[in-house]
């Protein structure tokens, strides 16, 4: 039986125990080591009142104590859920993707925008965008299904079936290539001549 639930990354799991930590530190605070009787002494004041061997692990770190530690726990938490949050989105994939590319970091391109397709499997750019990033690799085959996908979306999208008849002409498959020129030229767009030639 088939499960909905997305595994835990790594980065989740690092932020828990952090907080876990903070919250063992907190609880730990308001007890102090045992006494010499058996029992735990309780806070009752400020920790200058007792000597340094009585003071609580929380206190050694935190001279503010409780307080302190608990604004850590909360500001890590708000700023860990708001980076999570924004990283749950189409749009933060797509501009990782440009950076990707910007620093023709195309294999880091086609894995930003494969999250993106993962979020929205129906946004045609994301399949736009890795396809552009199989075809600098040389990847024809993997750019034509992309191409294709974005071309499913958009039929009227001239400039899709241009790259992909690009993509097939460096498979060598002309026939392929013309029609897909010739759809674009029936669209509208300009398919330079010499494209056309190289199907011959």
């Amino acid at each position: 039986m088939e499960t909905n639930k997305k595994p835990v990354k790594p980065s989740d799991i690092v932020v828990y125990v952090i907080l876990i930590g903070l919250f063992i530190v907190l609880i730990y605070s308001f007890v102090d080591k045992l006494g010499t009787d058996g029992y735990y002494i309780t806070k009752r004041g400020h920790y200058t009142v007792r000597g340094p061997h009585q003071l609580s692990f929380a206190e050694r770190i935190f001279p503010e104590g409780v307080v302190l530690v608990a604004i850590i726990g909360i500001v890590i938490w708000i700023v860990y859920e708001k980076f999570k949050k924004e990283r749950n989105t189409a749009e933060y994939w797509f501009e990782s993707a440009s950076k990707s590319f910007e620093q023709g970091d195309f294999h880091g391109a086609i894995v930003d925008h494969t999250k993106a397709i993962n979020i929205e499997p129906d946004n045609a750019d994301a399949y736009w965008g890795r396809g552009l990033a199989k075809d600098c690799l040389k990847d024809y085959y993997g750019a034509i299904d992309d191409y294709s996908k974005t071309i499913d979306f958009h039929p009227d999208d001239g400039v899709t079936y241009i790259a992909r008849g690009t993509a097939y002409l460096a498979l060598d498959r002309n026939t392929e290539a013309r029609k897909d020129f010739m759809s674009a030229v029936e669209l509208g767009y300009t398919v330079p001549q010499e494209l056309f030639n190289k199907c011959d």
